[in-house]
């Protein structure tokens, strides 16, 4: 009732606007923009060229079903037969809910894959510029998830799931990778293959930072926001 009374709306992708129209949830006479997100503070985020000896894949979510957890896992596993020397990183918040993932059994997962936990940290700067690819393999839809614009900033390939929202971070072959929803198997052979490609390694690294400047810079984006309301 509220969006057909409205004459502006902002959306965070343009998937989100098509379903609203074709839902006719919005007046065919509103006027709407297309943010990128909230975009990225990229001073602060500043592209960082040192990367960690071991080859360091990190996830950062809030500790929910939603987020891919679970796919993350598996990867992990397909990973860990191979015996490849690989480094698993989870910074995560806990989370209380009905969506919440049983606590108890995600630190059992941990211990056994040997992944290392960060809980409830600040230091996200630092945790990105210690990991060499972040992935995100949530298979349901995200606005723009901060984690990614925040890792691309820093210039870190990036590897999620094509979903809406996160498909706009992500560049198929250019800043990483795009995986089929609920896909291990998809997600640990791009792991593979980005550790395995020094060369367009370095590429996406650049791309990344690129793609956080041109297109996810906060002023930028903020700038279209205040300037249409």
């Amino acid at each position: 009732y509220g969006l057909k009374k409205t004459n502006l709306i902002f959306f965070q992708n343009k998937d989100d606007k098509q379903i609203f129209i074709k839902k006719k949830l919005i007046s065919k006479n509103c006027k709407f923009f297309i943010m990128n997100g909230s975009g990225v503070n990229i001073k602060k985020f500043d592209y960082n060229k040192k990367f960690p000896k071991q080859f360091t894949v990190l996830m950062i979510s809030r500790i929910i079903k939603d987020k891919g957890i679970d796919t993350y896992f598996e990867a992990i596993e397909i990973l860990r037969k191979k015996n490849i020397d690989i480094k698993f990183v989870f910074c995560g918040q806990t989370h209380k809910g009905i969506d919440s993932y049983n606590f108890n059994n995600f630190k059992k997962k941990i211990k056994k894959l040997d992944i290392e936990l960060i809980l409830n940290s600040k230091k996200i700067k630092n945790i990105i510029s210690g990991s060499s690819v972040v992935v995100l393999p949530s298979p349901y839809r995200e606005g723009v998830p901060r984690s990614l614009l925040e890792a691309i900033s820093i210039g870190r390939p990036v590897i999620g799931t094509k979903v809406p929202g996160i498909k706009e971070v992500i560049r198929h072959s250019w800043n990483g990778y795009l995986i089929k929803k609920n896909s291990a198997k998809d997600l640990a052979n791009y792991v593979l293959k980005l550790k395995g490609d020094k060369k367009n390694y370095k590429k996406f690294c650049f791309n990344s930072r690129k793609l956080a400047i041109n297109k996810f810079e906060v002023n930028k984006v903020n700038e279209v926001f205040i300037s249409n309301i």
